[in-house]
């Protein structure tokens, strides 16, 4: 398990609510439980916690608003939606604000944990002697541990940063063809094999090997190495 994280839990369901927090604080992990998202600010700054849960039917402004709010100001908090909404365009819209995970209710408390530590693993837990490669996204190159470097087109950049966010660095088709922006394009599908296939191959040549990035039939695609983004 990871280290203790502060965390804010919007919801305004109080039962809920309170199951949640006392689950949390059962993990040793901090939490500030708050109804709305208009609490949040008055609870502590952004910037004091380290995941943010938020649900979407909220009163007042809602969790998509909040979690866009707060992904433009504050870009390396964990962002989690938790909601009942389960619909395609819902789980779309959420990613597109900036959600880490989009996680639909009902759900049990201990699959909320496990996604928590999961998430937590990859943003705050490794250190980049733990990672097979890294990413830079400021000079837009990936690197092994022996210190060889490719550059990154903008496109592959975005989709390992996506992996690296991701729960067990799984991504659906539809994500991966947002994430590039090719809804538009005549066959979005092979697009999105091109890049696969081209990132794939930069991947060898840092000695990752054929399979760093494997097929799931009929879903998505796996990314199979561990990842330090700078």
């Amino acid at each position: 398990m990871v280290a203790s994280l502060n965390i804010a839990l919007v919801e305004d369901n109080d039962e809920l609510r309170d199951s949640i927090a006392d689950a949390l604080s059962g993990a040793k992990h901090k939490v500030v439980a708050l109804d709305c998202a208009e609490a949040l600010p008055e609870a502590a700054a952004f910037n004091a916690f380290d995941l943010i849960i938020i649900d979407i039917n909220l009163p007042g402004e809602n969790g998509f608003s909040l979690a866009k709010r707060i992904r433009q100001s504050h870009s390396e908090v964990g962002i989690i939606i938790m909601t009942a909404r389960n619909e395609s365009r819902d789980k779309r819209e959420g990613y597109a604000v900036g959600a880490d995970m989009y996680m639909t209710k009902p759900l049990e408390l201990d699959e909320l944990l496990a996604a928590i530590d999961s998430l937590a693993r990859r943003l705050f837990g490794r250190s980049s002697e733990d990672h097979e490669l890294i990413v830079d996204k400021h000079h837009m190159t990936l690197s092994n541990r022996k210190g060889d470097s490719i550059r990154l087109t903008s496109a592959e950049m975005s989709l390992m940063v996506a992996f690296s966010l991701s729960i067990d660095l799984r991504l659906e088709k539809w994500q991966i063809i947002e994430i590039l922006k090719k809804e538009e394009t005549e066959d979005p599908v092979r697009t999105l094999v091109i890049v696969i296939v081209r990132l794939r191959k930069k991947l060898q040549t840092l000695g990752v090997g054929e399979t760093a990035i494997q097929v799931i039939r009929g879903w998505g695609y796996q990314l199979c190495t561990t990842l330090k983004i700078l």
